[in-house]
């Protein structure tokens, strides 16, 4: 989402490549995709410490946030709640989510979406 290109081309290099950061805006934004991509699960962001903590989001006001008194930096002009299109009338494209019955519901294999420390 940051740089609108994929951080790996072909199904398996996201196991064996080390991802390619095109068009990164920052090296707050490089390191932050580093620390969260990392192969080894116990030494990626997230499980070592905390995201929120980052540099990237050091203009952040969490509390603020929390709190839902911090004005977007972006407001969309939408005509309704259902409204999906996009600032130029065009509808959004979002990722599907693969249902149960789904013969075709692997999206990385070998991967899943469960966080591995609700599985204890």
């Amino acid at each position: 989402m940051a740089t609108n290109i994929l951080p790996f081309f072909s199904g398996q290099s996201v196991v064996y490549e080390e991802p390619i950061y095109f068009r990164c805006r920052s090296t707050e934004m490089v390191d932050l995709l580093q620390a969260l991509l990392k192969k080894d699960q116990h030494q990626r962001l997230g499980t070592t410490g905390k995201i929120r903590e980052h540099p990237f989001y050091g203009s952040i006001d969490w509390v603020k946030l929390e709190e839902r008194t911090v004005t977007s930096p972006f407001m969309p002009m939408v005509c309704s709640f259902e409204d999906f299109s996009d600032s130029t009338g065009e509808s959004s494209s979002f990722v599907s989510v693969p249902s149960e019955d789904d013969s075709n519901n692997t999206v990385l294999e070998g991967f899943s979406f469960l966080d591995p420390s609700g599985q204890e």
